[in-house]
């Protein structure tokens, strides 16, 4: 099917620009012109993950990034990436890296 990958390039584009914001399963979808169901399934065909899935790992190697290059505490980079909460950000970071912000980037400047 010729622009689906297109497509799927654009909306993963749009969630790399905007990082900070709550992205709804529905909108990128609509962006795609694909139904939601279809639209998932071609994602995760093209890049392995679901939509949300790929785009909380984005939001966490931008925090890798951020932890690596700047002297940001945990709460402002989780503020910078959309999430109120830093314990619920570390925890996601967490699950994703197998350690919390404060160990990444202490094991990192070691």
């Amino acid at each position: 099917q010729p622009g689906v990958h297109q497509k799927i390039a654009q909306t993963v584009a749009y969630m790399k620009q905007h990082l900070e914001r709550a992205l709804q399963l529905d909108a990128l979808a609509a962006m795609a012109r694909l139904s939601r169901s279809r639209y998932a399934e071609l994602f995760k065909q093209q890049t392995g993950y679901a939509p949300i899935d790929y785009f909380i790992r984005l939001r966490m190697h931008r925090a890798c990034q951020l932890l690596d290059t700047t002297g940001m505490s945990v709460k402002t980079i989780a503020s910078s990436l959309g999430y109120d909460d830093p314990l619920y950000f570390s925890r996601i970071f967490r699950a994703v890296n197998e350690r919390s912000p404060v160990a990444y980037r202490e094991l990192r400047k070691g």
